[in-house]
């Protein structure tokens, strides 16, 4: 709608309590939803599903809390966006929640895989990836470390400046960012949690190309394959899907989860003998 139309624009100012609702969802939704997992993660009845029976690094954990301070880095670009009046908010319905949420997860799918994978592809980028990397076996705690320049680029502000830049052609709502965070939160902890219980999760990926801690735990174990991640739709479509991905998820939720990287390579070979040599970047390098 144009500017004119003054129904489509709600005057959100940092008055309001939704606004600083939101921007406290995005500052520490992740990090409630973080300790609650890594909770159940490693409690016993739910370790017996994992993925990679093997030990995180020593030190990783505390090398992970230290690559996560930037965590508030979404509300902060938020509040400046509303702040400055860079982003123009529609009114909170089901239409324009659904419509935020709809733009924003196939925007973030798209730019995901291809900045991911443009990450691996070239050692200039792969510098700012390689943090991420550092751990081979994931846990919840994973999700939120990286490097300020991969978080605040081509997460925070990739994400928030292309919402922004579509606020000025369509509606966008406060309630759907919210929305979408709190979906990417709940992804993004599972598919570093390095557990798999549900086979409501096997058959999404089967039937729907989903994403799960499967598909991302063997890209942390061979970094050029399942860029994607809450849709694997852009990897089976550019050949980067990892044939061996929904048998190793099934071994998952038998409780039959790998118990050393070598046994992941020589499901890798049975799955698919023509898969290529080590990636850019490998922890080998």
């Amino acid at each position: 709608m144009l500017q004119g139309q003054g129904a489509w624009l709600f005057k959100a100012g940092l008055s309001d309590a939704s606004v600083w609702g939101v921007l406290a969802w995005l500052a520490f939704g992740k990090l409630l939803f973080g300790l609650i997992w890594e909770s159940v993660a490693s409690s016993g009845p739910v370790r017996v599903h994992r993925i990679f029976r093997i030990s995180p690094d020593p030190g990783q954990r505390g090398r992970e809390i230290l690559s996560s301070i930037h965590v508030f880095s979404d509300a902060i670009a938020l509040f400046l966006l509303i702040n400055f009046q860079l982003i123009r908010l529609a009114p909170s319905s089901v239409a324009t929640t659904l419509t935020t949420f709809g733009v924003f997860y196939i925007w973030v799918e798209v730019l995901y895989y291809f900045t991911h994978r443009w990450m691996h592809e070239y050692d200039f980028l792969y510098k700012l990836h390689r943090s991420h990397h550092l751990s081979r076996v994931v846990t919840p705690l994973s999700s939120i470390s990286m490097s300020w320049i991969e978080k605040c680029v081509f997460y925070t502000g990739g994400w928030l400046s292309f919402m922004a830049a579509i606020s000025w052609f369509m509606p966008v709502s406060l309630s759907g960012i919210a929305a979408y965070y709190g979906f990417h939160f709940v992804i993004s902890l599972h598919g570093h949690s390095n557990v798999e219980t549900s086979r409501l999760g096997a058959v999404l990926a089967g039937r729907f190309s989903m994403g799960s801690a499967t598909s991302h735990a063997l890209h942390h174990a061979r970094f050029k394959v399942n860029y994607g991640f809450s849709c694997m739709l852009l990897d089976k479509l550019f050949g980067t899907y990892s044939a061996d991905t929904a048998p190793l998820q099934q071994r998952a939720i038998n409780g039959r989860g790998v118990e050393s990287f070598g046994e992941i390579r020589q499901l890798q070979a049975q799955a698919d003998p023509q898969a290529g040599g080590p990636p850019v970047g490998s922890l080998s390098s």
